[in-house]
């Protein structure tokens, strides 16, 4: 008893150890060896091992199943052989077409009974001289030992070959295309750039769909996406806050504006802020506003102490225009002295006149 457990745990560990070799790289060339030397048994020995392997692809386990129930039908035991093509069928029921052949094909009429399933021998108990046995027939009917009574011998049709061929180059072709996965898959998850690293990923997706074990690779290229958007987002803060600075800049330019030109620039801020209601530098833009309404309203304040001293003065000089109007006196003309009339004014001399004679004169002298 204790020889017999021991057997059977140094065959568990050796189809362990077995399956784990299978379960790496060694699957392409298990069916690389199996091209090379078919039905070799060691190899579909361990096509079992991979067959029970749930870890393994649907893809692969399905055709190794598939090789191994070609092997039933290659050593003739069809009634196994149908059996397990049911089997191959309800268990990866996404793998239909992977058996083209049937047992009809690989039977053909017995060549004994001549496909009657029973032949004639001469009787046994008169051997051909006739009795009650065989009726007087010399012979008698028996099952034929060749069919066993099938009335069909087993046969095997080169079908069988080209549907193993078949299945071992689908089944290479699977093997390479699950290394170049696994290879594109790591080198995308290893990509330290993160640009990269999304159109890597994008590739294997878009390369391996059929795949169901690309849970890791969308997961990171969520996570890959992801931090391009917040680079993106960041990219664009960093724009939009640079374009704030330059607006808010320039809106602080307009401090020293003329108190003429405060209206307008107290439009151009209440615009940027109705534009920009999120904008960081609200507070100082409002601080500027009020320094700007204030220089307004102090200019409108000038203005109107200006008109109101304008309208006073002029009030004022109307009035005393006005008054001069109402209240001057009228000067009356008075006519020539009296005696005026009397004087000759041949005999007037002009006092002026003989003044500036006398000055001509003495002029004259001194010239001399």
């Amino acid at each position: 008893m204790m020889k017999k457990k021991t057997k059977i745990g140094v065959w568990a560990l050796m189809c362990v150890c077995q399956a784990f070799w299978v379960s790496a790289s060694g699957q392409e060339e298990l069916f690389t060896t199996l091209q090379k030397t078919p039905w070799e048994a060691k190899s579909m020995q361990a096509l079992q091992t991979v067959m029970r392997n749930e870890r393994e692809s649907v893809a692969i386990r399905s055709r190794a199943m598939a090789l191994c129930t070609l092997s039933l039908l290659r050593l003739g035991n069809t009634n196994q052989f149908v059996k397990a093509s049911h089997v191959l069928d309800v268990t990866f029921p996404s793998e239909k077409g992977l058996i083209t052949v049937s047992v009809a094909e690989n039977v053909e009429d017995c060549s004994a009974c001549s496909g009657k399933g029973r032949r004639e021998v001469p009787c046994p108990a008169c051997k051909g001289k006739a009795c009650l046995r065989c009726k007087g027939t010399r012979v008698m009917q028996t099952t034929c030992t060749l069919c066993m009574g099938a009335k069909q011998q087993f046969k095997l049709s080169p079908a069988v070959q080209e549907n193993y061929n078949r299945l071992l180059k689908e089944s290479v072709d699977i093997c390479q295309k699950n290394l170049r996965f696994e290879k594109d898959s790591a080198s995308a998850l290893a990509e330290k750039d993160n640009t990269k690293k999304i159109v890597l990923l994008e590739a294997v997706l878009s390369n391996f769909p059929e795949r169901t074990d690309l849970v890791t690779v969308q997961k990171s290229l969520e996570e890959a996406k992801k931090i391009r958007e917040n680079e993106l987002d960041r990219k664009k803060e960093k724009v939009q806050r640079e374009k704030e600075e330059r607006e808010v800049a320039r809106l602080e330019g307009l401090r020293e504006v003329s108190a003429s030109e405060c209206a307008a620039a107290i439009l151009e801020i209440e615009t940027y802020l109705l534009k920009n209601p999120k904008c960081t530098a609200r507070a100082d833009l409002e601080e500027l506003k009020a320094v700007l309404t204030s220089k307004v309203n102090l200019r409108q304040r000038l203005i109107s102490s200006a008109l109101w001293l304008v309208g006073i003065c002029g009030g004022f000089a109307f009035l005393v225009f006005l008054k001069g109007m109402i209240f001057s006196k009228k000067i009356e003309r008075s006519g020539p002295l009296p005696g005026m009339a009397r004087i000759d004014k041949n005999k007037f001399t002009d006092p002026l006149a003989e003044e500036r004679e006398k000055n001509q004169t003495r002029s004259n002298q001194e010239g001399h």
